[in-house]
């Protein structure tokens, strides 16, 4: 089986830096998987994402799409960019035009589709994203959520085999978040593939089929989350273990058909303070200046009240 996109040993250098972005990354995407793709500042995601979508060049190596060599003019990559749609972290870098319905419509006529299937699929995506309210709406006008979903709308319009989404939930409060998830959930469940550039670790446990770990400008392994979130060597790549490492609670039932050493999988009862008698704190006096218009009974409005009767 010949994966819809790959990578070969690819190597970048950015004009003016002297260290390579990317040092000979390999990486295969195969239809119908989520893969989430990990690593710390640096190590290249958002670069081998720009190589995907053709936006960048490759120094070295090669870049195929459906088993073919990916060429660099014009046509080609109007074709590469027709199967390959992109997510950028900040969604004002992707949102240029006037209005929502422009903006969604800019791909799609790119592509060189005619008005009228433009409009059919900007129809669909808005529905899609639940955006078809925002359509005739300014985009500077839009809200962070608000334009994070029309940017994914207008990727979506364009009907690609790929969607590279680059770390774009960080921004996102957990209901924009979770809808966001449920769309690249139906868009993978239709033998499409996304591709998740993420910090979020538990996420990426969690939620993709893959998970893909980047350090350096390479790709060190790509494997089932099972499979990388056990691996001593690839847990010293993705930082500091915390909640995200431990697996949820189970239930009682589950608990009781662990082992009796799996004390990594067995649910830890929280700690639940003792009860204590009497209040919890003393009460708070705030010191006071003595005011001079005060005739000592601490109260000022009352006392500015008798001055005024003198």
């Amino acid at each position: 089986m010949t994966p819809i996109l790959q990578l070969e040993e690819v190597r970048y250098t950015y004009p003016g830096n002297a260290e390579p972005a990317l040092r000979g990354a390999n990486l295969s995407l195969w239809g119908g998987k989520k893969i989430a793709v990990l690593g710390r500042n640096g190590s290249g995601k958002s670069t081998l994402f720009l190589h995907c979508n053709g936006i960048l060049r490759p120094d070295g190596g090669q870049l195929y799409l459906a088993g073919k060599p990916v060429k660099y003019d014009r046509g080609s990559l109007l074709g590469l960019r027709r199967h390959v749609g992109i997510v950028f972290q900040n969604p004002d870098d992707q949102l240029f035009s006037a209005s929502v319905v422009q903006d969604m419509s800019f791909g799609p006529l790119n592509l060189g589709l005619s008005q009228v299937e433009a409009s059919r699929r900007v129809e669909e995506a808005a529905e899609q994203c639940e955006i078809v309210d925002l359509l005739d709406r300014p985009t500077h006008a839009l809200s962070g959520g608000q334009k994070a979903r029309v940017a994914l709308a207008g990727v979506l319009a364009m009907e690609p085999s790929v969607i590279l989404v680059d770390e774009v939930m960080a921004s996102l409060d957990p209901w924009m978040r979770d809808q966001i998830l449920s769309i690249l959930h139906d868009f993978a469940a239709r033998g499409r593939t996304v591709v998740l550039a993420t910090h979020d670790l538990a996420l990426a446990r969690t939620w993709a089929d893959l998970v893909a770990v980047m350090e350096g400008g390479r790709v060190l392994a790509v494997d089932t989350p099972d499979v990388i979130f056990s691996s001593e060597a690839m847990l010293a790549h993705l930082g500091p273990r915390s909640a995200w490492f431990y697996p949820p609670l189970r239930s009682a039932s589950e608990a009781a058909l662990a082992p009796q050493g799996d004390r990594a999988t067995k649910p830890v009862a929280p700690a639940v303070p003792a009860p204590v008698d009497g209040p919890l704190c003393e009460p708070l006096t705030v010191p006071t200046e003595r005011n001079p218009h005060s005739n000592g009974s601490g109260n000022v409005h009352a006392d500015l009240g008798k001055m005024t009767q003198r």
